[in-house]
Order: C-alpha cells, then structure tokens, then sequence
C-alpha cells in the first residue's frame, strides 16, 4: 500500500484488534520489521494488553486508540456479556496515558441491568479518566443473532421473528 498507493496512515475497523490470541501483536511486529514508516490506528478492547504491548504498538507507529469500553460499570459491562471490568479500561486508560497513545473510550447507557444507580455510577467512573475523549450513545441497536437480541426476546422488547431490518434499540 505504501509503495504502490503512498499511504501514510492506515486504521484497523476491527472491532477488536487486539485479540486474545495476540494476532495484533504479530501485525505490529510484521511493521517494525518491514520498517514501513507509517502511522496507524485502530478500534481496540480494553483488555488483552500489557504496557510492553503499549511500547510495541507505539514502536510500530501507533498513534492512536479507539476503545469499544461499551458500558460504565461491572454491573452494565456484565449486563451486556463483557468479560472485563471497569477496572481493566481504567488501566487500559492508565497504560495509553503511560506510552503516550491518545486513546478515545466509546460507551453505551441504557442497556441490559441499567437502572438509576448505575448511571450514577457509570458516569462517576467515566469522569474518573484521565487524558482522554469519551463518546456516549444512549441505547443499543439489536441486530439479529446477538446477546442483546436474546435478551430482548426474553424481555418481550422483540418478537423472535423480528427480522430487525428496521433498526429496533433496547
């Protein structure tokens, strides 16, 4: 791409480039080696990264991180099937902060276990990162064959034959 395109900078749409199984870092390494020399980003978890990641990733030309952190607290992150806890995007926050990694955290209100508390609650851990820019969604859209849309139908929010092409939101 470079070489044939002149491309500088590319962003990863994964939703989530940092897998578990440490691909991203094999990626990132692929770029050190080839010395591309150029910059990229992309949409990461809040989980699965180590301040070493952080220095390769930098190393590679990172230059900023799009966070799906999806819910503000333990209660709503599990409500929606995460497997982190805020504790983990607080520290995945800390370690961008650290390697100097503008990181942006997107969230959602108002889906499954959401209630009052947890709003207060959400909103106290958002104000509580540093350094960063956070977007926030009220409502999750239910697409088909998904948790959320298990959840609707059990809740009565949907009906099992919703095709969902007209977009529905729990």
């Amino acid at each position: 791409l470079k070489t044939d395109y002149n491309v500088q900078s590319l962003f990863f749409t994964d939703s989530v480039f940092n897998d578990p199984g440490g691909r991203f870092l094999e990626v990132a390494e692929a770029i050190v080696r080839a010395d591309l020399g150029i910059k990229w980003a992309g949409y990461f978890r809040p989980d699965f990264i180590s301040a070493q990641n952080m220095s390769l990733l930098k190393r590679s030309g990172c230059y900023a991180m799009e966070v799906g952190s999806d819910a503000a607290c333990d209660t709503t992150l599990a409500g929606i099937g995460k497997t982190f806890g805020f504790d983990q995007i607080t520290a995945f926050n800390e370690a961008c902060i650290k390697a100097k990694i503008p990181c942006a955290h997107f969230f959602m209100f108002g889906g499954p276990k959401e209630t009052p508390a947890t709003i207060e609650e959400g909103l106290s851990n958002i104000e509580n990162l540093k350094k960063t820019v956070v977007f926030v969604f009220s409502g999750i859209r239910i697409l088909p064959n998904t948790g959320i849309a298990d959840i609707a139908v059990n809740q009565g929010i949907i009906q099992p034959d919703d095709t969902l092409l007209t977009p529905r939101y729990y």
